[in-house]
């Protein structure tokens, strides 16, 4: 019997408190909150440099062709036939940097629709974050509730 009563009181002792479940559940909220701001930070991390990894690249570009224009006009210039040819390459040249710039507008564009929806999302799961502490905030009233009527059943000697 008193063997008993011990292992229950192990039984019983190894079930966290109310207390205890509060601590855990804050706690958990805090390294839920934490790990957000740490992914959140990575991805933008992420983003920096995809977007300096492609401005490097279109300036490289850029500096390819504006040293291409450079060497071709020096040698362009020594005759009329070539200095013809020239000017079609660097219509050519010109056409291809408008090409570039619509593929860079489309992707702009498609990055700005990806970020609304990001931030639709984002509205979206805060305002359920919002009933979701409202839900918790009367499920621990009526937790307080029943903790208040069970003392008092207690207390008139009846057991739950």
């Amino acid at each position: 019997q008193w063997y008993q009563r011990r292992v229950r009181g192990r039984q019983i002792e190894a079930i966290p408190s109310r207390v205890e479940l509060i601590q855990y559940q804050k706690r958990f909220e805090e390294l839920h909150l934490q790990t957000g701001q740490v992914h959140t930070e990575a991805k933008q991390f992420y983003a920096l440099f995809n977007n300096l990894s492609d401005t490097k690249s279109y300036l490289e570009k850029h500096l390819v062709r504006l040293n291409s224009i450079n060497e071709n006009f020096i040698r362009s210039m020594s005759d009329i036939e070539t200095g013809y040819i020239f000017l079609q390459q660097f219509e050519q040249i010109v056409e291809g940097a408008k090409q570039s710039r619509g593929g860079i507008e489309v992707r702009r564009e498609e990055a700005k629709k990806h970020r609304d929806s990001v931030n639709d999302e984002y509205l979206s799961l805060v305002e359920e974050g919002r009933r979701y502490a409202g839900v918790v905030a009367r499920f621990q009233e009526e937790c307080d509730k029943t903790e208040s009527l069970v003392k008092q059943a207690r207390e008139l000697g009846i057991e739950c």
